[in-house]
């Protein structure tokens, strides 16, 4: 009978040029000639994987898993792909086998405790976590990761002390920056959490979202002049567009990014002039929430008003954006 192997290292060779399509048309072949091995699915997997065919992959490793059921490896490559496609149960399914055939896999904790976070469960998130920091203590992405599930909670000092333990492992890491000032800014601690963000901005200059949640932290301590100066025309809506979603309870606010063509000539305003000409140009009855007074800006929900600038100024749930990371592969 004919061999798979040829096929199947042909298929492996197109895959390391990046030939993703004839890699496959290989892998098929060989698992054509072979269907209880386990191999060509794997590389047919990672071949899916990484043009972003999770479903695809997911397929083919169960597969594989079919062919050799307590192979931890596979069992945790599955898993990570399952996070990613924010199938929680079936991630700590393929967490919890891995973690059974080998239970000093510190990674398998450690996206455990990312997928009971991602479902809410905390305490649990927080064991797993505890578990891989004894396992490595050195891991960051596991400092980071239980800053973030304890970010989660509102525990804002014991995520700063998780958060600062990962800066110190790696001082270039941008999202326990990021987490780090989030924490700040809900601590009303605005230097620091600009100090925070403004180093994320050194890490990745291009990051847009750093710019927007420093602009943000500025916008809390008062510092409207700031604040302007870390947007463009288009994020200066979008800090509205995140306002009304954080303050209005009827539903997402219409994107204003759509009129942005309507709004070309708002660069330089302050703040509160900025809150002006928009309730002036744009129809949107979200817009009739902000109050302005001088240099103060506030937005009413349920007829209490809150303020969103000028000395002092906090708000006790800002609206930032946050981004989780991958679970690590």
């Amino acid at each position: 009978p004919e061999s798979p192997i040829p096929y199947n290292d042909r298929g492996y060779a197109w895959y390391g040029k990046g030939d993703f399509d004839r890699a496959i048309a290989d892998y098929n072949e060989a698992i054509r000639l072979a269907t209880d091995e386990g191999l060509p699915y794997i590389n047919r997997a990672n071949a899916f994987a990484d043009q972003g065919m999770f479903d695809e992959a997911i397929a083919d490793f169960s597969e594989a898993l079919r062919c050799d059921p307590d192979d931890a490896d596979l069992h945790f490559l599955r898993g990570t792909l399952f996070t990613r496609q924010d199938m929680h149960d079936d991630a700590i399914a393929d967490y919890n086998e891995v973690i059974r055939l080998n239970p000093e896999c510190e990674q398998a904790w450690c996206n455990r405790g990312t997928a009971y976070r991602a479902k809410g469960v905390y305490h649990k998130s927080l064991e797993d976590y505890d578990e891989a920091i004894r396992l490595d203590p050195k891991d960051v992405i596991a400092w980071q990761g239980r800053g973030q599930t304890h970010q989660a909670q509102e525990d804002y000092q014991a995520a700063i002390r998780d958060y600062a333990q990962a800066i110190l492992l790696d001082p270039t890491c941008v999202d326990a920056h990021s987490g780090r000032g989030f924490c700040y800014v809900n601590l009303g601690e605005f230097d620091r959490a600009i100090a925070d963000y403004s180093e994320a901005i050194r890490l990745e200059p291009e990051s847009a979202h750093e710019y927007f949640n420093r602009g943000w932290a500025y916008l809390q301590k008062g510092d409207a002049d700031k604040a302007l100066a870390d947007y463009d025309r288009d994020a200066l809506v979008d800090i509205l567009t995140y306002v009304f979603k954080e303050y209005v309870v009827e539903g997402p606010p219409p994107l204003l990014v759509n009129q942005a063509e309507r709004l070309a000539d708002l660069d330089g305003l302050s703040f509160p002039e900025l809150i002006t000409a928009l309730q002036t140009r744009l129809d949107l009855p979200e817009l009739s929430l902000f109050d302005v007074d001088g240099d103060q800006v506030q937005v009413r929900v349920g007829g209490v008003k809150t303020p969103l600038s000028g000395p002092g100024a906090h708000v006790d749930r800002p609206a930032l954006r946050t981004e989780q990371p991958a679970a690590p592969s």
